[in-house]
């Protein structure tokens, strides 16, 4: 729940501060930017992040037994954060993508939005905070979809993983490409950026990068207040400032006017949601040594069904 206020109100801080600076983009270089040009990883199973402590916590419950490890996991619940999550060999796994259909539909727009700002040259980092912002043009409805970092998904041509692990491997395209083949969303758009870069523009709020999610929230939810009190003048230079940093695969007058159409969607239009559901979705240990959310890809796209159309 806090990550998702944490990116519903980074979104919203972000279409404002666009739709009231977008006469000062001009003076930002107006080529595409390329998303994708950063170093590839030249070994995707580094990709992996596997965590000594549940690799050891596996051996523990092989060495005393599957029940009696049930039994020394509960008396030791406060020290122990695995107690009760079931352990999964990933080769056990069957995915039930082929069942899934992707959703067609030329008046819904879908923009992928990360918090990974990427410079030339730099090797990229697993994609942390991943949200979608559903918008359906004739209806005039956004939805916003967080996908949780945990979420265990099909990487195309590559080894099952977290879901932000297809942004390292491959950039964007493959990200996209994942969001497809496991929700049925067809992405038409991306953002990058990188929060702290935000924060950092509001010296006021004493943020660091290196400051935990709960303490960015707080911040974060203090800008707009902030922005209330600055000249247009000064709004107008802060998005200069922001939107030089904002990685993106289209033009400023065509971002221009999908901002157009965010902003006149009513608030009653607006929904949130996350991915995968608590209902439609396991919290486990996989033997490899990681902690995931295995998700029942079809049930979870007929909520996203739900959430996009408002049904």
């Amino acid at each position: 729940m806090i990550r998702k206020i944490f990116k519903v109100t980074l979104l919203l801080l972000l279409v404002a501060v666009c739709g009231v600076g977008y006469l000062g983009w001009s003076r930002v270089k107006n080529s595409r930017l390329d998303l994708d040009d950063v170093e590839l990883m030249a070994d995707p199973e580094a990709a992996l992040e596997v965590d000594p402590d549940i690799l050891d916590e596996i051996a523990r419950r092989k060495t005393v037994g599957a029940e009696e490890a049930v039994q020394v996991l509960n008396q030791e619940e406060t020290e122990n954060e695995y107690s009760g999550l079931r352990i999964v060999d990933p080769k056990d796994i069957v995915w039930e993508s082929d069942r899934l259909s992707v959703i067609e539909d030329k008046n819904l727009i879908n923009f992928l939005l990360i918090d990974q700002a990427q410079k030339k040259g730099a090797k990229r980092q697993p994609a942390d905070l991943i949200l979608v912002c559903s918008f359906n043009l004739e209806l005039k409805k956004l939805t916003l979809i967080s996908i949780e970092k945990d979420f265990y998904v099909q990487i195309p041509g590559y080894q099952d993983n977290k879901i932000g692990a297809a942004y390292q491997i491959g950039g964007m395209k493959l990200l996209d490409q994942t969001i497809e083949k496991n929700l049925g969303l067809s992405i038409t758009h991306n953002l990058g950026m990188d929060f702290d870069t935000i924060l950092s523009f509001f010296p006021e709020l004493k943020t660091t990068p290196h400051e935990s999610v709960e303490e960015k929230i707080a911040c974060i939810n203090a800008i707009l207040p902030l922005l209330e009190k600055k000249t247009p003048t000064e709004v107008l230079e802060l998005a200069n400032k922001l939107l030089s940093d904002v990685v993106m695969d289209l033009g400023p007058l065509d971002f221009l006017k999908y901002v157009k159409e965010l902003m006149a969607c009513d608030k009653n239009n607006i929904k949130e949601c996350s991915v995968p559901t608590e209902e439609a979705s396991e919290r486990v240990l996989l033997t490899i040594g990681m902690e995931v959310l295995l998700p029942d890809l079809e049930q979870n796209q007929k909520y996203l069904r739900e959430m996009i159309y408002f049904c």
